[in-house]
């Protein structure tokens, strides 16, 4: 049951608005269990009006994952900016990254894997393209401040990265409530840094009592 908080008739609603609200849902509740009856409700407009900016639920989830992929990748590149070294900037990333998962419901990749699969996919090249390109940029800015070892191949540890992403929110390998995806990101990201910090990295590490 969802509550009818009266904004819709106190200002024109847009995309952005109901994307929002969206998003928020999704992440509280899960995508298959907010109906579009229950959306419209939520956000006090008729499901006819509603179909104006949407065509459907799948349409819903897919253009709410595009504009949640487009604010992280501004996210990332602001989090990039202000943090010249690369263990400050990973583990920003990292505290970036729990606040989100903080609020996301267990089954919420889940559904988007198993009944939006256009949505999914572009979580998928997301992941494996712009996540990707920021952990590599990542490890060449460490290597060269030499708090990363440079006896090993950045592009492979860098796919390895972004594809354990996969793992970390997968109900079958840490299932809800035995394991917290926080708690699981949180041993993956010192697991990831610690594997290829240099001497020089771990000192920084434990002086700064990161990890």
């Amino acid at each position: 049951m969802f509550i009818c908080h009266k904004f819709a008739s106190d200002f024109n609603m847009n995309l952005k608005q109901i994307l929002t609200k969206a998003e928020e849902l999704f992440l509280s509740y899960g995508i298959k269990s907010v109906t579009m009856d229950d959306f419209a409700g939520k956000m006090c407009m008729s499901k006819k009006t509603l179909y104006q900016f949407v065509n459907d639920k799948d349409d819903l989830v897919k253009k709410t994952m595009k504009s949640h992929i487009e604010a992280e990748k501004k996210a990332m590149q602001e989090i990039s900016k202000q943090h010249e070294n690369a263990i400050d900037e990973i583990f920003a990333i990292g505290r970036h990254v729990l606040v989100h998962i903080g609020k996301m419901n267990p089954s919420a990749m889940y559904d988007l894997q198993k009944y939006h699969p256009d949505g999914w996919k572009m979580f998928v090249d997301y992941k494996n393209t712009f996540i990707y390109s920021c952990i590599l940029s990542n490890i060449e800015k460490g290597i060269k401040q030499g708090v990363y070892r440079d006896d090993f191949n950045p592009d492979i540890v860098a796919k390895f990265y972004s594809a354990r992403t996969e793992i970390i929110v997968s109900q079958d390998v840490f299932p809800f409530p035995k394991y917290s995806v926080m708690d699981v990101y949180a041993e993956y990201l010192k697991y990831h840094v610690r594997a290829i910090a240099s001497e020089k990295g771990i000192k920084y590490l434990e002086k700064q009592k990161l990890t």
